[in-house]
């Protein structure tokens, strides 16, 4: 420890120890009530020492302990001891005495030596016990801080990171508490049209086209509750008026205290919302062109049917929706011809066009009971057989089939 008071011998410091001194010895006060202090003293969870002359003539068992000593070995020693090195200790010396000598108090942090060499990060407390009188001696408080620094750091490279993650993401990323903007990233507020820091402490209202849709969405918070992340897409506002498509997913900070607030990851999807709402117009208007051509047309991928028109599924026997998903082999009388097909491919790949004539294979109809329907199909087959000029004679390929048709 580091005072004003000019060194003198510890014979006046001793006194003061001694048990046979008078019983005013101690400030003044009675034996009794020194015995309470020394008693207050051991018993406090911060380390509290008194100096005179520079030494130290009195300390408590924290103060000992925190510094690897025991108490008596501290009694009388220079208060350079608790110091890594001399020019540690009068640097603080330095820094303390004309604050001490003013009679203020002094608060300042300070790395500290331990007995065994090793240091730590303390938090020191100091004033002098006389303001008027530097010469009676000053009390210390010391705190051994190391954690709490070192908790105090992490936080801040947290605070660190998080600030860089908010800076550079490509998304809008908030933080919302009571149903308050506590902040967010630039590109949140570049979304909605704001400058930096408007829209903190800004209600969430302010994001929603209506005060109806705002009082809606109060029921996603259920969902934060229970730990979950709730996704909404929904219209929101602009700060000129002007709406967006907007995909939200928030999780809460701690699900189990809704008050520490939520925080959500947010995009502008109108365009992406555009381009597929274009998609499935181009996509209706082609399915509409398929199933209005006499031809059949087939898409297939990996050998699977993916897509057809109505064309496709009368000549080959399949009902409406089924030939999607089923396999092409389906289509072939033989295994050998089913692998000779896949020789076409390399042909493809290089986007030529592929034109051929083949025997294939027609799904089994089966027909129903009612008799205009069963009409309508055999007059079906009539009419595909019969574009096949191979087949002479119709009635005896189908007969095995259908008996008793005419």
């Amino acid at each position: 420890m580091n005072e004003p008071a000019p060194r003198r011998n510890l014979n006046e410091a001793d006194a003061g120890l001694r048990r046979d001194a008078p019983a005013t010895s101690y400030a003044g006060r009675t034996r009794y009530t020194q015995l309470e202090y020394e008693a207050l003293l051991g018993n406090l969870s911060i380390g509290i020492a008194f100096t005179r002359e520079r030494r130290i003539f009195l300390c408590n068992a924290k103060f000992a302990q925190m510094l690897g000593y025991e108490p008596k070995e501290l009694i009388g020693q220079p208060g350079e001891i608790v110091y890594p090195s001399r020019e540690s200790y009068e640097a603080l010396g330095r820094i303390a005495v004309p604050i001490l000598s003013a009679g203020r108090q002094l608060d300042l942090e300070w790395e500290i030596r331990r007995k065994d060499g090793s240091t730590f990060l303390c938090r020191i407390i100091a004033k002098a016990i006389d303001a008027a009188n530097t010469q009676q001696g000053t009390v210390w408080i010391a705190e051994d801080i190391t954690a709490q620094r070192r908790a105090a750091d992490e936080v801040a490279r947290l605070v660190r990171e998080q600030e860089a993650i908010l800076g550079t993401a490509s998304i809008g990323i908030v933080f919302v508490k009571e149903r308050r903007i506590v902040r967010c990233n630039r590109r949140y507020e570049e979304m909605y049209g704001y400058a930096p820091g408007e829209l903190n402490g800004q209600p969430t209202s302010v994001l929603y086209p209506s005060a109806e849709q705002h009082a809606r969405s109060i029921d996603v918070y259920d969902a934060l509750a229970r730990g979950g992340t709730s996704r909404r897409i929904e219209l929101r506002r602009r700060k000129d008026g002007g709406t967006f498509w907007n995909r939200a997913d928030g999780r809460a900070v701690d699900p189990q205290d809704a008050h520490k607030g939520s925080v959500w990851i947010v995009e502008d999807i109108t365009e992406e919302r555009k381009a597929a709402e274009e998609l499935q117009r181009v996509l209706a208007e082609q399915q509409a062109l398929l199933n209005n051509v006499v031809v059949g047309i087939q898409f297939t991928r990996d050998r699977k049917t993916v897509r057809c028109n109505r064309r496709y599924e009368e000549i080959f026997g399949y009902s409406a929706g089924t030939a999607v998903g089923s396999p092409t082999r389906d289509l072939y009388f033989t295994e050998d011809e089913y692998q000779r097909i896949g020789e076409i491919y390399p042909e493809l790949d290089a986007g030529r066009t592929h034109s051929r004539e083949a025997w294939l294979r027609r799904q089994i109809l089966t027909l129903s009971r009612d008799p205009p329907a069963r009409a309508r199909t055999l007059r079906a087959v009539y009419q595909v057989i019969g574009a096949t000029s191979a087949l002479k004679d119709r009635r005896i390929l189908l007969r095995p089939l259908w008996p008793g048709v005419p």
